[in-house]
């Protein structure tokens, strides 16, 4: 059996939902903290999950 490594990589946004928000504001906050994480040679979750404290 031929078995071959594959390597990869996460970036992960998280955003808590808010009174007010929209769809669109969701998503928007979401993609802006997943492209944060990108930015980071390492695997990362970044979000507003700080906000629950």
């Amino acid at each position: 059996m031929n078995v071959q490594k594959i390597d990869y990589q996460a970036a992960i946004g998280l955003t808590i939902v808010r009174e007010d928000d929209t769809i669109e504001t969701i998503i928007a906050r979401a993609g802006h903290y997943m492209f944060e994480a990108k930015k980071s040679p390492d695997q990362q979750v970044i979000g507003d999950y700080s906000e629950l404290n």
